[in-house]
């Protein structure tokens, strides 16, 4: 349980001076995650929730993103995003909410701000191959080949069959410079 180990950390910090000034305030802290575990509360975004309230709030976001697939897929990107945005306010950490706004900056050539969703999303889901092909996508738009396969390498180490990201792998040597043509990533 995650809340025991935090608090046992907190307790081992207090132990050795238990009379200090910030002992004080890992003290409180420390009744607070105690209040977290005694009412069986569990972290979902930055809110302390019951386990039943956290369910809703998956349900209700799983149908958010449904809604902003949907919107993405008939060109209601505007649409889609303010679904999208008003989801990352409630959880900024939310996967699928990131994702999908990546897709959307990199629909509308805001390469910056997909790269930016599209690595958050990578921080929180190592190894995510839809990602990854979408920041070598990016890559060779910005004219990094090499990053672009070192990207491409990632995916298909984590998917090795899989024939989008080969299709993807293919796409991108074929436009690739002959500098970069010549490269070890290129190579391997």
């Amino acid at each position: 349980d995650v809340v025991a180990v935090i608090m046992g950390k907190y307790e081992d910090s207090i132990a050795p001076n238990p009379d200090a000034e910030a002992t004080v305030e890992a003290k409180k802290e420390l009744e607070q995650w105690r209040d977290y575990q005694e009412r069986g509360l569990v972290k979902y975004g930055s809110d302390w929730l019951t386990p039943a309230q956290r369910d809703l709030r998956l349900r209700d976001a799983f149908l958010e993103v449904s809604e902003a697939r949907l919107q993405i897929k008939q060109g209601d990107l505007d649409k889609a995003r303010r679904i999208l945005d008003r989801m990352l306010r409630t959880n900024p950490q939310d996967v699928s909410a990131l994702y999908l706004t990546g897709v959307i900056e990199f629909k509308t050539a805001n390469t910056a701000r997909a790269r930016e969703s599209f690595e958050k999303v990578r921080d929180l889901v190592p190894g995510h191959p839809p990602t990854l092909v979408n920041l070598a996508g990016i890559s060779i738009e910005q004219d990094n080949h090499v990053r672009a396969l070192t990207f491409l390498a990632e995916a298909m180490n984590q998917e090795p069959g899989n024939r989008e990201i080969l299709d993807n792998v293919a796409e991108a040597l074929e436009l690739m410079p002959p500098k970069a043509a010549a490269s070890r990533q290129a190579e391997d």
